[in-house]
């Protein structure tokens, strides 16, 4: 994967939200959509990645990360199709964010 092809994997206010906070992202909550449930390897390649996992519900995985390293190596797994915040961002509620 290119080294911006990884943001491909996000969602619209995931890359807004590191766009605003650069390297200096911190501690982020997030879900994962796997293409399929992930099996118990694949979730020791999550972990191995740097994903805190919370739970895994089919093919949703929720957890934490911290910063953006993890997110690219997450985004490198080729059965994550897809990752986003799980929860609104400080400047969401109501601090500058449309």
């Amino acid at each position: 994967m290119s080294t911006e092809g990884w943001r491909a994997k996000l969602d619209a206010r995931t890359r807004h939200h590191l766009a605003a906070a650069g390297d200096e992202a911190g501690p982020l909550e997030i879900l994962l959509l796997t293409a399929v449930p992930p099996s118990r390897a694949q979730l020791a390649e999550l972990r191995a990645a740097g994903l805190r996992t919370y739970a895994a519900e089919g093919a949703v995985v929720s957890g934490a990360v911290e910063g953006v390293a993890p997110l690219r190596r997450l985004a490198g797994l080729p059965f994550v199709l897809r990752i986003e915040l799980s929860r609104e961002g400080h400047q969401e509620q109501g601090q500058g964010w449309a």
